[in-house]
């Protein structure tokens, strides 16, 4: 009878979660959530980010406080969609974009993934300021802007964590 006791109560034991115990990886749904609310909680100053995605499939819209980015100052949006699986997640920079004097522009940071293999995956639309279609193209890395590296690496983070669940592959070399 004891032991019946025992074994109920080691069983009991053993299916108690303990405080300490790591959880579960956050799901793609969840990431993708953090990804979207951070990005447009830590706005940059010359551009405002917006982060949307349906399952792997991700877009980044790039709208200018400045129309004056590209010649004769005419864009001001710039859309960049691509399939997460088709990004490299050990290919994440992080580079610091100088202040401008032209734009008033404390500058920041803009984080970039390539996409694997250096693929042009990357779909980019840009749109001028009567929201008309003025080209479309394609590119090899999926970039956005923020004002910290600190919040740089919180978000690439997000990022490759993503890119590894929709099944990115990092390049051979």
């Amino acid at each position: 009878m004891r032991n019946v006791i025992r074994v109920g109560l080691l069983l009991s034991l053993a299916l108690i979660p303990t405080t300490g115990q790591q959880s579960e990886e956050p799901s793609l749904n969840d990431t993708l959530v953090w990804i979207k609310d951070f990005i447009h909680d830590h706005p940059a100053f010359r551009v405002s980010d917006e982060f949307s995605s349906s399952g792997c499939q991700a877009t980044v819209t790039e709208t200018y406080v400045y129309t004056g980015f590209y010649p004769s100052g005419k864009i001001k949006t710039r859309v960049e969609t691509v399939s997460l699986s088709d990004l490299d997640p050990n290919a994440i920079k992080y580079e610091l974009v100088s202040p401008s004097k032209l734009t008033h522009d404390t500058g920041g940071y803009v984080v970039t993934m390539d996409s694997a293999n250096n693929q042009s995956a990357v779909q980019i639309e840009f749109i001028d300021v009567k929201g008309l279609s003025k080209l479309k193209t394609s590119g090899k890395s999926l970039g956005v802007y923020l004002l910290d590296i600190d919040s740089g690496h919180r978000f690439g983070a997000a990022l490759r964590h993503a890119v590894v669940l929709c099944g990115g592959k990092a390049s051979p070399f």
